[in-house]
């Protein structure tokens, strides 16, 4: 049985390299495409992934595929396919989009159209063609610079960003292949990752290591014995994707680096310590002469502004490190070896002046060990080259593209936005705390409701485009299950971040309804719509108990069938998940074809009739919300023993039959829109209120 199911994984395997292979092809037509003038295509020697592009028996260019040389992958972790064609003398000739997986603009599985059937795909394809004629030494995307701007889509924010860097890094590694711009500047490879030990990482360089033990000084700290040691320190530059992820983990990387708030530019290096010897804490505590009063001073706290025990220099250059955003650890983990290891002290440090380091050449950490007015003794120097395997040679390489973008770039532009979203969801959780008050006054809650509404389905919908989607909760079950997930599908969409901050906790101390009830564009077009009908005295129909609580679980049915292919086909996924009207009403605003729109259209005339009625039935992200919601903390729906026996009075009132027959409210089904509180505080119509008052009469 082992056997067998090995040779299967083989067979999977051998498939799957070679689909990989194929992937990777340049077919002569596609670059006739580009320019008929195209004659031959020839592979490069140094790299097959690169093609030699001939006119005439001339050399014009180089074509390459960006998934030949770039990690960046897109919201279903998939690999952009794009070809781009260069001059002799690195500029870009031609930019084509041959095939993505995008679920915003995913039609039909292995379909590819170039011009897009609809308005959505055909910008996106139109986005890339911006590329065309543009050298990328100083190409940004979204920014006020119009000659090195390239604009973004609006209605893809986070696909338009993962392609642009996808596109500078894979031309920045080709032209480095390739030689030209040759400059004989050396530089250092910032975006490849091989998996090392602890072992290697020290044995190739990646990893400086030194100790210093008491013998060694001659100042007051060589009182203690000679054989004791005094310092043993590990030091390396971490930016480096094959040494940062390598020390730290991927996680841990990403998370201090990517989604720190870092700028881009700024350079980090791993420092750890064992041994009796701080080197965060000031230099001033060393004019103590005894280890005793050394140990009560640095105990009073870290150095101020800068580490003053030590520095980095380079050449004539002396860098100090910031205190300011020193990242601890508790300890390391090591990729290959998943060893933990224990240090006195460990931190991701960060230099002033970065612009001025050159990560490529040799540089040295520089330990003082004197008080500071002491400079007699000699300095101890831990030198750190960066490893062979990481250096590139003549390239003229601009690092600060290569090395992608900070989320904190994509979120400086959102601050208002995001300040407005984050009120409006402030308001919405002070209605629902304060709902004892507010909904005694039916008029007033009524437009506090309407409002809501309105503002969400305008605002956080079609202006701003903040619908979180069941794509969404695929992404973060991704980030949980696949190592190859691309964190920036997350962090680059700061409002759907918001969003789902504000929705998790909910659903964990309220269950689904906040969200769906009050933060949900789509949920609030209907829930509108089905206002203004009753208050036009259209009929509405209620489904039967007994259908209505079997028709809830085809939700359930369809979210569990998409999950599933989640793991088994993605692409098959995503298109499933065209059963949310979400992109075609809120994203696109019915600019698609006409069978999307047709589908969204017949959703919103149901609920004109019945209220929410893709929401109770249909919507998978609801049902995730509901699961997630079981587990909530807390029941904030008042209700009385007279609920359900003898009063049915709350469940007739529902507009989403989301209160049983027996009084309780389901709430799986539950919107928080209240309508029965307004009911409980009703002297007028709550029947055990209304007996209460005519007893009060008598």
């Amino acid at each position: 049985m082992k056997l067998i199911i090995n040779i299967f994984v083989y067979i999977l395997l051998i498939m799957h390299s070679l689909s990989f292979a194929n992937n990777n092809l340049i077919t002569l037509d596609e670059l006739k495409s580009l320019d008929s003038n195209i004659e031959k295509l020839e592979k490069l020697e140094k790299n097959y992934n690169i093609y030699k592009v001939y006119s005439l028996n001339e050399l014009k260019g180089y074509a390459f595929l960006t998934s030949s040389f770039s990690d960046a992958l897109g919201f279903s972790s998939a690999e952009f396919r794009i070809l781009i064609y260069i001059s002799t003398k690195g500029a870009i000739l031609s930019a084509k989009l041959l095939s993505h997986s995008e679920p915003l603009f995913l039609y039909d599985k292995g379909e590819v159209r170039y011009e897009g059937k609809g308005v959505d795909e055909s910008i996106l394809y139109k986005f890339i063609l911006q590329y065309n004629n543009r050298t990328i030494s100083k190409l940004t995307i979204n920014s006020k610079n119009k000659d090195y701007n390239i604009d973004g889509v609006s209605s893809a924010t986070i696909t338009s960003i993962l392609m642009h860097q996808s596109i500078i890094v894979s031309t920045n590694k080709v032209l480095n292949i390739i030689g030209i711009n040759n400059n004989q500047k050396t530089t250092l490879d910032h975006n490849n990752f091989v998996p090392l030990k602890w072992t290697e990482l020290l044995s190739d360089g990646s990893i400086s290591n030194n100790k210093i033990y008491y013998s060694s000084q001659k100042n007051s700290l060589s009182q203690n014995s000679n054989d004791e040691l005094l310092l043993d320190v590990y030091f390396s530059y971490a930016n480096p994707i094959g040494i940062g992820q390598n020390i730290f983990g991927k996680t841990e990387y990403l998370k201090k680096f990517l989604r720190s708030g870092q700028d881009i530019n700024d350079r980090g290096f791993f420092l750890a310590t064992n041994g009796n010897f701080s080197l965060l804490v000031p230099r001033k505590c060393l004019k103590y002469q005894t280890s005793i009063n050394i140990k009560n001073c640095e105990n009073k706290g870290l150095a101020k502004t800068y580490f003053d025990r030590f520095y980095l220099q380079q050449g004539k250059n002396k860098f100090n490190f910031r205190t300011s955003d020193r990242k601890n650890f508790m300890f390391t983990r090591n990729i290959e070896d998943s060893t933990p290891r224990f240090f006195n002290e460990i931190s991701l440090l960060f230099i002033d002046n970065p612009e001025e380091f050159d990560p490529a050449k040799k540089s040295t950490l520089v330990v003082n060990f004197n008080p500071p007015d002491d400079n007699t003794h000699d300095l101890i120097f831990v030198p750190y080259e960066p490893p062979s395997r990481l250096i590139i040679e003549s390239a003229n390489i601009n690092l600060s593209n290569t090395e992608g973008l900070n989320w904190i770039d994509v979120w400086k532009p959102q601050i208002l936005n995001i300040i407005i979203l984050g009120v409006f969801i402030l308001l919405c959780s002070l209605v629902l705390y304060y709902k004892d008050y507010l909904t005694k006054k039916r008029k007033l809650f009524s437009f506090i409701r309407f409002a809501c509404l309105l503002f969400c389905l305008v605002w956080v919908g079609f202006i701003t485009g903040a619908q979180l989607t069941i794509v969404n909760i695929f992404n973060y079950l991704q980030l949980i299950f696949f190592s190859n997930f691309n964190y920036s599908v997350i962090i680059f969409d700061p409002l759907i971040v918001v969003i789902s901050i504000a929705t998790a906790i909910s659903f964990i101390i309220l269950g689904r309804g906040f969200f769906c009830g009050w933060l949900c564009p789509f949920g609030a077009l209907q829930e509108i719509i089905n206002i203004i009908s009753r208050s036009l005295g259209i009929i509405q129909f209620k489904i039967k108990e007994v259908f209505h609580r079997k028709l809830i679980y085809i939700k359930y049915i369809i979210l569990s069938i998409i999950t599933i292919f989640l793991f088994i086909d993605l692409d098959t996924a995503l298109i499933m998940t065209e059963v949310e009207p979400f992109k075609t009403s809120i994203t696109l605003k019915f600019m698609r074809e006409l069978n999307y729109v047709i589908y969204a259209l017949i959703l919103l005339f149901l609920s004109v009739f019945i209220s929410r009625f893709y929401c109770r039935y249909i919507c998978p992200l609801g049902a995730a919300l509901a699961i997630g919601g079981k587990f909530r903390l807390f029941s904030i729906l008042l209700r009385r023993k007279e609920c359900g026996n003898p009063c049915h009075l709350c469940e007739k009132s529902c507009p989403t039959q989301a209160i049983k027959n027996n009084g309780k409210i389901d709430m799986n089904e539950c919107f928080y829109c209240l309508d029965c509180q307004e009911e409980y505080y009703d002297v007028h119509r709550c029947p055990p209120l209304v007996f209460k008052q005519k007893k009060l009469v008598r």
